[in-house]
């Protein structure tokens, strides 16, 4: 497989879980998976021990995790979901999205977007999901290349 494919499995992976948080709860906290180098896929969570942590500490620690497996060669692709709020193409006001920041050891780093809406009383609206480069924070450190 190559790495936009081992991304799309990690996509796969989350996107449904976020989408049924969303469904049941109205929200969710931050969440991530990871593949190991025989592309095993696992999900993953953050805490701090703390019962409402802020998304951004969460997400710090479970990029600095993803990090430390990268250095150690432990790592071939990764995700970090959580919940976003920005203008989707074309449109001139922020949405709700799911964000998923996806990093490959194969130098892909990208970050996909699902826009929604919660209504009252139903299930949440999804618009036209939309991808832009991300910023290759867990692998930046390592130069290695997973074959």
């Amino acid at each position: 497989m190559n790495p936009k494919e081992e991304c799309e499995l990690l996509l796969q992976t989350v996107l449904p879980f976020a989408k049924q948080m969303l469904s049941e709860n109205g929200e969710f906290f931050p969440f991530g998976a990871k593949m190991n180098l025989a592309g095993t896929i696992t999900h993953v969570g953050a805490s701090t021990g703390e019962e409402r942590p802020t998304s951004k500490e969460l997400i710090d620690l479970m990029r600095g995790a993803f990090q430390d497996e990268a250095r150690e060669q432990k790592l071939r692709a990764c995700a970090v979901v959580y919940d976003n709020l920005i203008k989707p193409p074309g449109h001139d006001v922020k949405k709700d999205a799911i964000a998923i920041a996806m990093d490959h050891v194969n130098n892909l780093s990208v970050v996909m977007m699902v826009p929604y809406e919660l209504r009252e009383g139903s299930t949440p609206i999804y618009h036209q999901p939309f991808a832009f480069p991300g910023d290759a924070l867990i692998f930046s450190s390592t130069n290695e290349t997973a074959d």
